[in-house]
């Protein structure tokens, strides 16, 4: 009976249509957070060894954010930019962690920073 309520739950189209649109949504205000962080990670290697595959993982993860944007456009999902904008935002405010420096940044922050792409990286490729 349990099975039968939840399957009728998901069953209609408006249904499945705004679950659609809350998952793909979702992953496009994610995709947005990492191209931030990636480009923010490619201006402060700038002259280092690390400058070319920061650069090129920022311009892979704008690739891919891009790419959604287009899959939305096949089942007709709307991009809801107010939930992509508090995502950036979150993003933006987790730059200002307490690591006991105001102004540069704390040795760990290539680590952390490297730490979240690879996060959203795995968690792409495991769906």
């Amino acid at each position: 009976m349990e099975a039968q309520r939840s399957e009728s739950r998901f069953s209609s189209a408006a249904t499945r249509q705004r679950l659609l649109t809350i998952s793909l949504n979702d992953h496009l205000a994610r995709g947005g957070g990492g191209v931030s962080l990636g480009r923010r990670m490619a201006r402060t290697h700038r002259s280092t060894p690390a400058e070319a595959p920061s650069a090129e993982l920022a311009e892979e993860t704008a690739e891919n954010r891009d790419s959604l944007r287009v899959i939305m456009t096949a089942p007709d999902v709307p991009a809801r930019w107010p939930r992509v904008a508090v995502r950036r935002q979150a993003e933006r405010t987790a730059r200002g962690k307490l690591n006991g420096r105001r102004v540069r940044r704390s040795p760990l922050s290539d680590i952390l920073e490297l730490a979240a792409m690879r996060l959203g990286v795995e968690g792409k490729t495991s769906l």
